[in-house]
């Protein structure tokens, strides 16, 4: 049994929600969770880590956007696109009857989440 230390990566729902579910990776969990912050008078914003390609847990993304119809896969242009891509693939796939738009993916670097998230949330 692995140690706490050597423990493989989960897939998790940082910041619960019903509006909107953002799934991104664990180096911009704390961006998403703030955009949730600044959200939240607005929007209730489910926050999902998804820990790598062919590491994370459908189960726990697609109940997260089962529930709330709406969904933001966050990225950056750091290495991490292909999981993106597949996340926003499966999504589309796997929920395409429960989605009330399309999935989008957003790279932090295309500029302010916030208005990206209001911008899907009200969709």
């Amino acid at each position: 049994m692995p140690s706490e230390e050597h423990q493989p990566p989960v897939t998790e729902v940082l910041r619960p929600g019903k509006d909107v579910s953002i799934v991104t990776s664990r180096a911009l969990a704390e961006e998403a969770k703030a955009v949730a912050a600044e959200l939240e008078r607005e929007f209730s914003i489910e926050v999902v880590v998804a820990p790598s390609l062919g590491e994370w847990d459908p189960e726990i993304v697609l109940a997260s956007v089962e529930k709330s119809s709406q969904v933001i896969v966050l990225h950056d242009n750091s290495g991490n696109e292909l999981l993106a891509a597949d996340l926003a693939a499966t999504i589309g796939e796997e929920c395409f009857q429960d989605l009330d738009a399309p999935v989008q993916r957003v790279a932090v670097e295309d500029g302010d989440l916030a208005s990206r998230v209001r911008q899907q949330a009200e969709s």
